[in-house]
């Protein structure tokens, strides 16, 4: 008995391994909470709604060079629903890089708002451009200050009494960052170290630390380099 070679039958076994692929893919999307992409686009710079889905899924991607635009590379990183942190890196021109963070915190009152940071420069020196507090007021994103924290964070939280130009000058010279999410913990830490070294290459950092405390971040420690 002749039997016949039959092309379609194995289009459902593809169609299940396609049907796989994809769910998988979406499945690494919902990992990112909804937020993520409703935020205005002006605090992920160059990352529109769909490229935000595409980087929830693939969690790195590259931007071709162009007239206009360096060669970039944007990597996503997630601790939980309630943290995660972009990192744009020019893999051309001066190699600069920014990062992006967002971490929520709760009140007592069970609303919540989503802790904005932005940080970055050269590798030689970099620094705290934006940090504050994002909330969803009326159904509309609203930048607000932060419960607790001074006005201004930068450098000069380090200094200790009255420094002359040439000592804040050099202060303000140093690297320094706010680091949002620190490991099993509800503190966040202001990080300072000598410029030319990533914060985990330097020898020694001091940091200022402050712990959300149910409606107010509370300083809790002044921690000097050793």
């Amino acid at each position: 008995m002749c039997q016949w070679y039959r092309p379609h039958s194995l289009f459902p076994a593809l169609f299940f391994l396609l049907i796989a692929f994809f769910s998988a893919k979406s499945l690494v999307a919902q990992e990112i909470d909804p937020d993520f992409f409703s935020f205005p686009e002006e605090l992920i710079p160059d990352l529109t709604t769909d490229q935000r889905v595409r980087l929830a899924q693939t969690r790195s991607f590259h931007f071709p060079a162009t007239d206009e635009r360096e060669l970039a590379k944007y990597d996503l990183e997630t601790e939980g629903p309630d943290h995660f942190k972009i990192r744009l890196t020019m893999l051309s021109g001066q190699s600069g890089f920014f990062t992006i963070e967002f971490r929520r915190f709760s009140k007592s009152d069970g609303t919540s708002f989503w802790l904005y940071s932005k940080y970055g420069g050269t590798r030689a020196v970099f620094e705290q451009h934006e940090l504050f507090a994002l909330e969803r007021i009326n159904g509309a994103w609203m930048r607000t200050p932060i419960p607790g924290l001074p006005d201004q964070v930068d450098n000069s939280i380090f200094a200790i009494g009255e420094l002359g130009e040439a000592d804040l000058t050099r202060l303000n010279s140093w690297s320094s960052y706010m680091d949002i999410r620190l490991a099993d913990s509800e503190e966040i830490a202001f990080l300072l170290f000598p410029v030319g070294k990533l914060s985990e290459e330097a020898a020694w950092h001091e940091e200022v630390r402050w712990k959300w405390s149910e409606n107010k971040f509370v300083r809790t420690a002044t921690i000097p380099n050793n």
